[in-house]
């Protein structure tokens, strides 16, 4: 659909209006219901034992007990990140709540103007004397 095709809300009649909001709203339901049931599917698979190829349990290395599929999922995400893998690192520090710095925030510098910016030289002499002498005096 080309962009001269598109009519703003505020141009069409309350009917058609009305009829596209209701069908929007059907459709973020189903998307809702969707991502609900997805979620849902997760947090019951997730928790199960995962068996190996040969089909048995799995023991985790660090608790000696059987891994579920999510230690398998997390196990195999940390091993990507160790191995380099930048979108691994990303999502394990999302994961945990960090937020990581982009590369342009990195070069960001706060600059602010203080009372010493437009100090000559023996201004600035002077006032690190002054300094100087009231750490002394403590």
């Amino acid at each position: 659909m080309a962009q001269e095709d598109l009519i703003p809300t505020n141009k069409r009649t309350k009917e058609e209006a009305k009829e596209l909001g209701r069908k929007g709203g059907v459709a973020s339901g189903k998307s809702r219901r969707r991502k609900r049931q997805f979620r849902d599917e997760l947090e019951m698979l997730l928790p199960l034992t995962d068996k190996g190829k040969d089909g048995q349990p799995i023991i985790n290395p660090l608790t000696g007990r059987k891994q579920t599929v999510q230690q398998s999922i997390t196990m195999q995400l940390l091993l990507k990140a160790r191995k380099g893998d930048v979108k691994a690192a990303k999502l394990i520090f999302e994961v945990l709540g960090e937020r990581l710095l982009r590369a342009e925030e990195t070069h960001e510098v706060n600059v602010r103007q203080t009372r010493y910016d437009n100090m000559t030289d023996e201004e600035l002499q002077a006032e690190n004397k002054r300094l100087d002498d009231a750490i002394n005096n403590l």
